[in-house]
Protein backbone atom coordinates (compact mmCIF):
# COMPACT_ATOMS: atom_id res chain seq x y z
CA UNK A 1 0.00 0.00 0.00
CA UNK A 2 2.83 2.38 0.89
CA UNK A 3 4.52 1.68 -2.47
CA UNK A 4 1.23 2.32 -4.30
CA UNK A 5 0.87 5.73 -2.57
CA UNK A 6 4.46 6.66 -3.47
CA UNK A 7 3.86 5.65 -7.09
CA UNK A 8 0.61 7.65 -7.19
CA UNK A 9 2.41 10.75 -5.78
CA UNK A 10 5.25 10.33 -8.29
CA UNK A 11 2.75 10.27 -11.16
CA UNK A 12 0.58 13.19 -10.03
CA UNK A 13 0.22 15.70 -12.82
CA UNK A 14 1.79 13.55 -15.55
CA UNK A 15 -1.06 14.20 -17.92
CA UNK A 16 -1.43 17.86 -16.94
CA UNK A 17 2.24 18.58 -17.68
CA UNK A 18 3.12 17.67 -21.30
CA UNK A 19 6.73 18.76 -20.73
CA UNK A 20 7.34 16.10 -18.11
CA UNK A 21 9.62 13.63 -19.84
CA UNK A 22 9.51 10.58 -17.60
CA UNK A 23 7.44 8.79 -15.02
CA UNK A 24 6.87 5.13 -14.21
CA UNK A 25 3.46 5.21 -15.93
CA UNK A 26 3.87 7.77 -18.68
CA UNK A 27 6.95 7.96 -20.87
CA UNK A 28 6.73 10.68 -23.53
CA UNK A 29 9.91 9.36 -25.15
CA UNK A 30 8.08 6.28 -26.44
CA UNK A 31 7.84 6.14 -30.26
CA UNK A 32 4.03 6.32 -30.19
CA UNK A 33 3.81 9.50 -28.13
CA UNK A 34 2.19 12.48 -29.89
CA UNK A 35 5.42 14.48 -29.67
CA UNK A 36 7.51 11.67 -31.22
CA UNK A 37 4.95 11.14 -34.00
CA UNK A 38 4.88 14.87 -34.80
CA UNK A 39 8.70 14.95 -34.92
CA UNK A 40 8.77 11.89 -37.21
CA UNK A 41 6.16 13.41 -39.53
CA UNK A 42 8.15 16.66 -39.80
CA UNK A 43 11.36 14.71 -40.47
CA UNK A 44 9.64 12.73 -43.25
CA UNK A 45 8.18 15.90 -44.80
CA UNK A 46 11.70 17.30 -44.98
CA UNK A 47 12.95 14.26 -46.92
CA UNK A 48 10.04 13.64 -49.32
CA UNK A 49 9.09 15.82 -52.30
CA UNK A 50 5.36 15.67 -53.10
CA UNK A 51 3.93 17.12 -56.31
CA UNK A 52 0.93 16.81 -58.60
CA UNK A 53 0.61 16.47 -62.37
CA UNK A 54 -2.48 16.39 -64.58
CA UNK A 55 -2.72 13.93 -67.47
CA UNK A 56 -5.54 13.87 -70.03
CA UNK A 57 -6.04 10.29 -71.20
CA UNK A 58 -9.31 10.31 -73.21
CA UNK A 59 -9.21 6.63 -74.19
CA UNK A 60 -5.48 6.50 -74.97
CA UNK A 61 -2.89 4.34 -73.22
CA UNK A 62 -1.22 5.88 -70.20
CA UNK A 63 2.03 3.98 -70.88
CA UNK A 64 2.78 3.37 -67.23
CA UNK A 65 4.26 0.20 -65.73
CA UNK A 66 3.97 0.13 -61.94
CA UNK A 67 4.27 -2.13 -58.91
CA UNK A 68 1.28 -2.27 -56.58
CA UNK A 69 2.67 -4.86 -54.15
CA UNK A 70 2.88 -2.58 -51.09
CA UNK A 71 -0.90 -2.12 -51.15
CA UNK A 72 -0.81 1.63 -50.43
CA UNK A 73 0.61 3.21 -53.57
CA UNK A 74 1.78 2.51 -57.11
CA UNK A 75 5.55 2.60 -57.65
CA UNK A 76 6.52 3.59 -61.20
CA UNK A 77 8.76 0.93 -62.75
CA UNK A 78 8.78 2.10 -66.38
CA UNK A 79 7.32 4.87 -68.52
CA UNK A 80 6.53 3.59 -72.02
CA UNK A 81 5.32 5.68 -74.96
CA UNK A 82 1.85 6.91 -74.13
CA UNK A 83 -0.05 9.84 -72.70
CA UNK A 84 2.12 10.18 -69.56
CA UNK A 85 5.35 10.15 -71.57
CA UNK A 86 3.93 12.70 -74.04
CA UNK A 87 2.77 15.00 -71.23
CA UNK A 88 6.08 15.08 -69.35
CA UNK A 89 7.34 18.20 -71.10
CA UNK A 90 4.13 20.10 -70.34
CA UNK A 91 5.31 20.21 -66.72
CA UNK A 92 8.46 21.80 -65.31
CA UNK A 93 11.50 19.56 -64.84
CA UNK A 94 10.81 19.36 -61.09
CA UNK A 95 7.42 17.73 -61.88
CA UNK A 96 8.52 15.08 -64.35
CA UNK A 97 7.35 11.61 -63.38
CA UNK A 98 10.38 9.36 -62.91
CA UNK A 99 11.04 5.69 -62.33
CA UNK A 100 10.65 4.78 -58.63
CA UNK A 101 8.29 7.73 -57.97
CA UNK A 102 5.37 6.69 -55.78
CA UNK A 103 1.83 7.48 -56.93
CA UNK A 104 0.04 8.15 -53.65
CA UNK A 105 -3.23 9.61 -54.99
CA UNK A 106 -5.27 9.64 -58.18
CA UNK A 107 -7.84 12.46 -58.24
CA UNK A 108 -9.20 12.29 -54.67
CA UNK A 109 -8.53 8.55 -54.18
CA UNK A 110 -5.66 7.50 -51.90
CA UNK A 111 -4.69 4.77 -49.50
CA UNK A 112 -5.18 1.48 -51.41
CA UNK A 113 -3.38 0.47 -54.58
CA UNK A 114 -6.44 -1.38 -55.95
CA UNK A 115 -8.52 1.80 -55.69
CA UNK A 116 -5.75 3.81 -57.37
CA UNK A 117 -5.70 1.32 -60.26
CA UNK A 118 -9.48 1.52 -60.65
CA UNK A 119 -9.35 5.32 -60.71
CA UNK A 120 -6.63 5.31 -63.40
CA UNK A 121 -8.77 3.05 -65.60
CA UNK A 122 -12.00 4.96 -64.95
CA UNK A 123 -10.94 8.59 -65.42
CA UNK A 124 -10.08 10.48 -68.59
CA UNK A 125 -8.50 13.42 -66.73
CA UNK A 126 -6.16 12.20 -64.02
CA UNK A 127 -4.73 14.34 -61.22
CA UNK A 128 -1.74 12.28 -60.06
CA UNK A 129 -0.05 13.00 -56.73
CA UNK A 130 3.52 11.66 -56.69
CA UNK A 131 6.22 11.42 -54.05
CA UNK A 132 9.94 10.90 -54.29
CA UNK A 133 12.86 11.31 -51.89
CA UNK A 134 14.38 14.77 -51.98
CA UNK A 135 17.94 14.78 -53.31
CA UNK A 136 20.71 15.17 -50.74
CA UNK A 137 21.69 18.72 -49.80
CA UNK A 138 23.73 20.36 -52.51
CA UNK A 139 22.43 18.20 -55.37
CA UNK A 140 20.43 19.99 -58.04
CA UNK A 141 18.86 18.72 -61.25
CA UNK A 142 19.02 20.77 -64.43
CA UNK A 143 17.40 20.02 -67.76
CA UNK A 144 19.88 20.59 -70.58
CA UNK A 145 17.35 20.83 -73.42
CA UNK A 146 13.55 20.52 -73.27
CA UNK A 147 13.65 18.32 -76.40
CA UNK A 148 16.26 16.03 -74.86
CA UNK A 149 15.27 13.92 -71.82
CA UNK A 150 18.86 13.86 -70.51
CA UNK A 151 19.18 15.32 -67.03
CA UNK A 152 22.57 16.44 -65.76
CA UNK A 153 23.18 16.24 -62.01
CA UNK A 154 25.40 18.92 -60.49
CA UNK A 155 26.65 18.47 -56.93
CA UNK A 156 27.80 21.31 -54.72
CA UNK A 157 29.53 21.15 -51.34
Amino acid sequence: VKAQRQLARANEGDFADPERSWSPLCNSNEPHSPRALADLKKELEDTIYTFQIVVEKFGKKLGLVYDDSDGECLVIKNINPGVLYDSIYKHGADKWAQIEDRIVAINSVRGKSELLEQEIMRSDVIHITLQRPKPPRGVRYFCVDPGNPTVTVHAYD
